[in-house]
C-alpha cells in the first residue's frame, strides 16, 4: 500500500480514501501494541517482547514516513527508545547480534551518531564469530551505517566478504533462523546494497536475483520476506530504470489460438511494470526486452479452486475438524439461529513440535461466529506484575468450554477464523461456536494450518460432508 503513492502502477482495487484507512487502521494496531519501553509485542502490548518485531516494524514506519504516511503521534521516538536498548543488550548469540546491528542501522538511518554502538556489536562479534560473522547479515547492517556515517573504508571492507557471497545459489533445501531465511536475507542484502552502495548496482551478479526470483517461483516466501523481496526489488528497479538506455523497451504480445489472428501487444511498460490480462483465446505470450537490464515475468492466476481436494494433507502438522451440538452429539443438519461448536484438534507430527502456526477455518456459507465472555484477569496491587498477569492470562474470545490449546491471538475474519500459536506432539483441542444465520446445504469447507515462517510445514482436513439448515419450525436431525 505504501509504495502505490510512488508507483501508481502499482495500484491495486482500493481507492486512495481505502488505501488511506487501512493504513491508519494498520498503525493504529501497532500503536495498540506498543509497551511503556517503546518496544513492540507480536499480538498485544505486553512487558515482554519478542525483540525481532520492534525493529521490523521501525523498519515499516520509516518507509511510511518516506512515502508521506502520517505516522501516531510519538510512535517512533518511542519505539527509537527499545531500539536504543536492543543495540546495547549485551547478548552475545548470532541471532541477538543481527538483531542489535538492524538496530544501530534503523538509528543511524534517522541521523543519530552510532559508532560506539557499532563499534560495540563488531567487537562482539569478532570475539564470538570470528570465521563466520563477516558474511553474516549483520556484517552488512554495520556496513551500512559506516556509510551513512560517511566511513566509507570501514563500510567497504565490511561489504567485500558479503559481495563475494552474491554469486552463489543455494540449494532447494528450506531452513529458517527463526525468521531470516534465505530469501530474507538475499532480499535484504539487495535492498541494504542498492539503497547504501548504488555504485555498486550495475555491477550486481544475476545470482542474487536468481535466488530471489526462485524462492518465489517455489512459494518459499514469508510475510517478512515478501515485504523485503518488494523493498528490495523497488530499490534496485529504481537505479536500474535510472542507468538504462532503453526505459520503455519492455512489452507483452499475445499470440492467437485461432488463425490469420494476428500477434497483439496487450501492455508495455508503464513505471516499473509491463502489466496485462491475456484472454482464453491465448496460444502463447512472448515478453520482449530491449534494455540491456534483466527482466522477470510472472503470471498469476486467481479464483477458486473447481473441486474440493480429496486428499488430507499432514506435512509436519495434523488438523480436523468436527461439529457438534451443544450437547456435543455429530450435527449434519441444525435449525435457523440454532448455535453448533466447531471442535479444531491440531497435533505437531515431528519431535520438536511447530511454532508460529496459522490455522485457518473457513466458514460453510450462511454461518456467522459467535464470540464468547472471557473472564476477567485477577488484579495485582503491582503495577508491573498487573500487566505480566493480563498478558499470561489472555484468552481468546473465540475459545468456548472445552478447549485444550490455548492459542497466541485469534481473528475474525468475514468469512473464516484465523488462529495462530503452537502445536505440540500432544492432540489439543481448541473449541469455538458457530450460529446459523440462513437456511440452505452448505458445504463443508477443509481446515488448513501452515508454519508462517517454514511453510514446508502443511496439513488440510478433507471433508466431504454438508449442513443442512433448515427452518425452525423443523426438527434438527443429529448423525448416529
Amino acid at each position: 500500500m505504501i509504495l502505490e503513492g510512488l508507483h501508481p502502477e502499482m495500484k491495486g482495487s482500493l481507492s486512495q480514501a481505502e488505501t488511506s484507512k487501512k493504513l491508519k487502521d494498520m498503525l493504529a494496531i501497532l500503536r495498540s501494541r506498543q509497551n511503556d519501553s517503546g518496544a513492540i509485542g507480536l499480538w498485544r502490548s505486553s512487558p515482554q517482547t519478542d525483540p525481532f518485531v520492534t525493529p521490523y516494524v521501525v523498519q515499516y514506519l520509516l518507509e511510511a514516513k518516506a512515502a508521506g504516511v502520517a505516522l501516531p503521534a510519538g510512535m517512533l521516538n518511542e519505539a527509537n527508545a527499545a531500539l536504543r536498548e536492543l543495540a546495547a543488550n549485551q547478548s552475545d548469540d548470532l541471532y541477538t547480534l543481527r538483531l542489535r546491528a538492524w538496530a544501530v542501522y534503523l538509528l543511524t538511518r534517522q541521523g543519530e551518531i552510532t559508532t560506539s554502538s557499532l563499534a560495540s556489536v563488531q567487537d562482539t562479534l569478532q570475539q564470538r564469530y570470528p570465521d563466520t560473522w563477516k558474511t553474516d547479515l549483520s556484517a552488512l547492517y554495520l556496513a551500512s551505517s559506516y556509510r551513512m556515517l560517511k566511513m566509507d573504508d570501514e563500510a567497504n571492507t565490511l561489504l567485500q566478504p558479503t559481495w563475494k557471497q552474491l554469486s552463489k545459489a543455494y540449494d532447494k533445501a528450506w531452513w529458517t533462523q527463526s525468521y531470516f531465511d534465505p530469501l530474507v536475507q538475499d532480499a535484504t542484502r539487495l535492498y541494504l546494497i542498492t539503497r547504501h552502495f548504488p555504485e555498486k548496482v550495475s555491477a550486481i551478479p544475476p545470482q542474487v536475483l536468481e535466488n530471489m526470483v526462485k524462492s518465489l517461483k517455489e512459494e518459499r516466501y514469508t510475510t517478512y520476506s515478501s515485504a523485503m523481496s518488494i523493498l528490495a526489488l523497488e530499490s534496485y528497479s529504481a537505479q536500474v530504470a535510472a542507468q538504462a538506455t532503453a526505459p520503455d523497451a519492455l512489452k507483452i504480445t499475445q499470440i492467437s489460438k485461432t488463425k490469420n489472428v494476428e500477434p497483439q501487444l496487450i501492455s508495455s511498460v508503464q513505471g516499473l511494470f509491463a502489466k496485462a490480462s491475456f484472454t482464453a483465446d491465448a496460444k502463447a505470450l512472448r515478453v520482449e526486452n530491449g534494455n540491456d537490464a534483466p527482466a522477470w515475468y510472472v503470471v498469476t492466476q486467481a479464483g477458486y479452486d473447481l473441486a474440493a481436494p480429496k486428499k488430507a494433507i499432514s506435512r509436519g502438522l495434523e488438523i480436523t475438524r468436527d461439529y457438534t451440538d451443544e450437547q456435543g452429539k455429530p450435527v449434519t443438519q441444525i435449525t435457523l439461529g440454532q448455535k453448533i461448536n466447531v471442535h479444531l484438534k491440531i497435533r505437531a507430527n515431528s519431535k520438536e513440535g511447530q511454532d508460529n502456526l496459522a490455522i485457518v477455518d473457513l466458514l460453510p456459507g450462511g454461518f456467522e461466529v459467535v464470540q464468547q465472555t472471557a473472564p476477567e484477569p485477577e488484579s495485582d496491587s503491582s503495577d508491573e506484575n498487573s500487566d505480566a498477569a493480563a498478558s499470561a492470562s489472555w484468552q481468546s474470545p473465540l475459545a468456548a468450554s472445552g478447549s485444550t490449546w490455548a492459542p497466541d491471538y485469534s481473528d475474525i475474519r468475514e468469512d473464516r477464523v484465523v488462529i495462530y500459536g503452537s502445536a505440540s506432539t500432544d492432540v489439543q483441542e481448541f473449541v469455538y461456536q458457530i450460529k446459523a444465520t440462513n437456511t440452505g446445504s452448505f458445504i463443508i469447507p477443509p481446515a488448513y494450518g501452515e508454519a508462517m515462517y517454514d511453510r514446508e510445514v502443511q496439513a488440510l482436513s478433507v471433508s466431504d460432508q454438508k449442513l443442512v439448515v433448515v427452518p425452525a419450525d423443523e426438527p434438527a436431525v443429529a448423525k448416529k
